[in-house]
């Protein structure tokens, strides 16, 4: 008997689920190897790449007592904080070993984690991560650059995971991650108002009020949030990104010189996020599973961030993933021919939307 599509998916990831930690180890160990090998260049690179130069700047401000946000380093004090701490200790080659060793970490990780819903065994699953790795032009761009997205998502999509089994490392996840690169406000509202399938929902919005939490403390017991909060909410927005509140900006300045604020847009979308989960999980008879709240999360997160480009965005791979497994589960029940050649069709459009993304930059005229 075929399984529908959502049962399919259900049942992929329960199969990834189960596997002992020793397999899940040795892909990850795989897919670090791979990024090793294919993008070795940038990550044992001597000098530092266009973004560490950023953040080795900000660091020195930082440690020197200096001000960070007087030029394009749009990310929490914190971090700055942190980073100006391993400055001081480990000098420029340490820096730039942590960040490219948490950089690569988070991106074999995100990658594995968006796998565990494709039907396939652990070596198809673990071909398919590695083509990402070897073969996105997403990818490429973020270790080229030295941006840390990838150590924010890997940790982001796992702590989502985690949060209704596991809500204390969830939030610490979720919390530190917040800290480092802003993608997870989007994705803690939505862990706070849609129900989880079984009775686990006080642990999921348990993870996500400490992780807000947790992200709070450290930013209000760090000096320059202001500052930060300024050139996230206007001056950041008008850099060349592909987030919506920069469509926004654009169509509104075009219209009538102006725009609203990336921070009451991001504001407006997580209320709207509230809203919709909220009612949802009061008149869904059925909760949400595992992939659909982790859809959603990561999402909102990406609508709620006002500074996005090609690297960030693989913050949606596991949808991309998902989209590709129920495509592939609906050309499997097909019965005759013309139906056969639609799902073909389907499968096509998918990964090409899938491309899409992942071509984002460049071939997108963002470059331009």
């Amino acid at each position: 008997m075929r399984a529908w599509p959502a049962v399919q998916l259900r049942r992929s990831f329960c199969t990834w689920q189960t596997w002992p930690a020793r397999r899940h180890a040795l892909a990850l160990a795989l897919l670090l190897a791979v990024a090793v090998v294919r993008w070795g260049p940038w990550l044992f690179a001597a000098t530092p790449l266009d973004d560490e130069a950023v953040y080795l700047v900000a660091f020195a401000a930082r440690a020197a007592g200096e001000p960070v946000y007087t030029g394009i380093f749009f990310y929490p004090p914190p971090f700055a904080d942190a980073g100006a701490w391993l400055l001081e200790r480990f000098g420029t080659t340490g820096v730039l070993a942590v960040l490219r060793a948490i950089n690569v970490a988070g991106l074999a990780l995100l990658v594995w984690i968006a796998a565990a819903w494709l039907p396939l065994g652990w070596r198809g699953r673990v071909l398919a991560a590695t083509l990402v790795i070897a073969l996105s032009p997403a990818v490429r761009l973020g270790l080229q650059w030295g941006n840390l997205s990838f150590a924010v998502a890997g940790p982001l999509v796992l702590g989502v995971l985690w949060a209704a089994r596991r809500p204390l490392t969830s939030a610490l996840m979720l919390g530190l991650g917040l800290v480092i690169k802003p993608l997870a406000p989007g994705a803690l509202v939505v862990l706070a108002v849609v129900r989880p399938r079984g009775a686990r929902w006080s642990r999921q919005q348990t993870a996500a009020v400490l992780g807000g939490a947790l992200a709070l403390a450290l930013l209000l017991a760090t000096p320059g949030l202001i500052d930060f909060l300024d050139l996230r909410g206007g001056k950041g927005v008008t850099a060349r990104n592909a987030s919506l509140h920069r469509v926004v900006y654009s169509v509104g300045h075009a219209a009538v010189g102006a725009a609203p604020s990336a921070l009451a847009l991001a504001a407006l979308i997580a209320l709207a996020t509230a809203a919709i989960g909220g009612w949802l999980s009061l008149r869904r008879r059925r909760a949400c599973g595992p992939a659909s709240i982790l859809s959603l999360a990561t999402t909102v997160a990406l609508l709620a961030t006002p500074l996005l480009w090609s690297h960030s965005l693989l913050l949606s791979l596991p949808t991309q993933m998902m989209a590709v497994a129920i495509a592939a589960s609906r050309r499997a029940q097909a019965e005759d021919a013309a139906s056969r050649r639609a799902r073909d069709y389907e499968i096509a459009v998918v990964v090409l939307r899938a491309l899409a993304i992942h071509l984002s930059e460049g071939v997108g005229a963002l470059d331009r």
